[in-house]
């Protein structure tokens, strides 16, 4: 296995976690805001689906050599109607992603890539996405905890 496949590996597994958590969520909480104290924005699981499909996007434009979309943090479009439509449409992003991933050279893997004015090698660069999805995924967890749930469903690839 080379360092792009296992990377790539690592990407996809991270989307098809979140997904589940999203769907293991009560379907009445799956766009729920736990209340915060004033002045602390909360967001809900679709909320972190929409954002992991814009960012796992740019990713996947720059690594094609396309100029990434522009990207507000203050954007609360959702490129999807509901919860498995968006959980859907994460994994999509993500597969193409990762097949990107899995087509690059070594040359290419091992380069350095700049993202919001932030030069990184191509192994930090690849590894944000699933960061970003990976942390997103203890938020859902932490508020399935919040309405109650706390039944653990770990993530089991079938």
């Amino acid at each position: 296995m080379t360092l792009q496949e296992y990377a790539a590996h690592l990407l996809t597994s991270a989307a098809y976690t979140l997904a589940h958590f999203v769907m293991t969520t009560e379907p009445d909480k799956r766009d729920w805001t736990p209340t915060a104290p004033e002045g602390i924005t909360l967001r809900s699981p679709i909320d972190f689906v929409a954002e992991c499909i814009t960012v796992n996007g740019v990713f996947l434009a720059i690594l094609r050599g396309e100029v990434p979309p522009a990207v507000s943090p203050d954007d609360k479009t959702r490129p999807f109607v509901d919860a498995e439509e968006g959980c859907q449409l994460l994994i999509s992003v993500t597969e193409d992603l990762a097949k990107t991933i899995r087509s690059l050279s070594d040359e290419d893997f091992a380069r350095e890539y700049t993202v919001r004015g932030r030069a990184m090698s191509g192994p930090q660069f690849v590894e944000l996405p699933m960061r970003n999805m990976h942390y997103h995924s203890g938020q859902i967890n932490l508020i399935q905890l919040l309405y109650g749930d706390t039944e653990f469903r770990p993530y089991r690839p079938s």
